[in-house]
This record gives structure tokens, sequence and C-alpha cells, in this order.
């Protein structure tokens, strides 16, 4: 069973839940991605993404089972990341960042932090952005985005407001200290049959990366209502 959602997420726990090896409401799919180290993280990843009501409610569920309640934004990031391999495709992304935001906001209300959970939502973006261009080997020292820049990188993004200075200053200082670690490929436990070789993996993963690069500057571009300038990464081996 497992085999066969691994090749094909949606079929895969179709026949799962036919066998009696999961439940057929949400809560119980998300229950299993959260339970089974067995599961292959880039299946979770692109079945959590799909647009259709089963596989959206799932993902709702998948985070609404999550517990965020007195971590920091950037340690609740990188336990929301740990669990999967985000998807290939900017719309999935998004999704999954836009609930991520939304139950951070709500296990967190006593911090009075974000105007909303849209705010949250942003941060998140030019969270990945800023792991991705501080820690890329293919970006050269005096290049990569400064404190400054990236405290200017994200001004208005609190319903026309600025974040509190030292809280991005500390967000950029412990992002430099550890990069997000983001899932390229393969499972949490069982080892699985490879759909291509490594290399063509890590190719593949490459690209995704730059996608959701690309959709996340677009982003803060638009939010922020400021221009981005820093570097791209071209390559993801930091994150790997």
């Amino acid at each position: 069973g497992l085999h066969k959602f691994t090749q094909h997420p949606k079929k895969g726990m179709k026949f799962l839940q036919e066998q009696g090896l999961v439940g057929k409401e949400a809560e119980d799919v998300a229950k299993f991605f959260h339970s089974d180290d067995r599961i292959d993280m880039v299946a979770i990843g692109e079945y959590l993404g799909e647009s259709n009501k089963f596989c959206i409610d799932v993902m709702y569920s998948y985070c609404d089972q999550m517990h965020f309640a007195g971590s920091d934004f950037v340690p609740a990031l990188r336990t929301f990341l740990s669990g999967f391999r985000l998807p290939g495709e900017s719309q999935k992304i998004d999704r999954l960042m836009e609930k991520f935001a939304a139950r951070y906001c709500e296990t967190n209300q006593s911090l009075q932090l974000f105007a909303s959970a849209d705010a949250a939502y942003v941060l998140a973006y030019s969270i990945i952005m800023l792991a991705t261009d501080l820690h890329s080997t293919k970006i050269k020292r005096e290049n990569k985005m400064t404190k400054e820049q990236y405290i200017k990188m994200n001004r208005g993004i609190n319903d026309q407001k600025d974040l509190p200075r030292e809280y991005l200053e500390g967000i950029y200082d412990e992002i430099a200290r550890q990069q997000i670690t983001l899932r390229a490929a393969g499972n949490k436990g069982l080892r699985l049959p490879a759909v291509s070789s490594e290399k063509a993996r890590r190719q593949q993963y490459t690209v995704e990366m730059q996608d959701m690069e690309k959709t996340a500057k677009a982003l803060m571009e638009d939010r922020s209502h400021i221009q981005t300038s820093f570097t791209s990464a071209t390559h993801i081996e930091h994150v790997q």
C-alpha cells in the first residue's frame, strides 16, 4: 500500500482506505501522515497540495493537528516543513503556507504580534527567501542579503505597518546561524524504490525550489510594496 501511495498518492490512499488500513475521514488520513514514519515525504507533500476538496480537508486537518502554542515563528516553520517535502507547484505551496500561517496565529493569539494571518503568511515566505539567500553556495558573500535589506523587504507587511525591528533582526540572526531545512526527497523511514536517479531527483528539486522562490519574491513585492534587490540562489544544495 505504501508503494502504491508513493507512486500515485491519490490512488494509493484510496487503496489503503479500501483495505481498511486508513480511515475514511480527512482527520484519519492526517493522523496517518503524522504517525507513520514509513510514508514517503514527497508523496505526502503532493497529496496535501492537491486541490480537490477531500485533499484540502486533509491538509487543513494535518495543520490543525500541529501545536505551535508558545513556539517562536521560525521554530514553528521548521517543524511544519519537517514532515513533508513541499510540492513543486506554486499554487500548492501557497495553500500550505497560508494554512500554516493561519494555524500559527490561531494557536498564538496572546502574542498580539501579527495584525492578521496574512502578515504571518508573508513573513514565512520572506524567511524561506532569506534562508535561500544566506546559505546558497552560489551567492558570493558580498552579495548576500544584509540585515537592513531583510528589514526593508518586510516593510508594511503587517496591515500596512512594520513588524518590530528587533523581531526581524532576531529572525535574520537565527536564519544566519541555521538554515531552514526543506526535505528534498525520500521518506522518514522505509526505503522505497526510486522513481528516477538521485541526480534527476536533485535536478527536479532545484527547479521546484527556484519556482517557489519566484512565487515568494512576487508575493513579497506585491504585499510589501517594495522591490526586493538581492541575488536569487540558483542551487538548493544548502537545504538538502
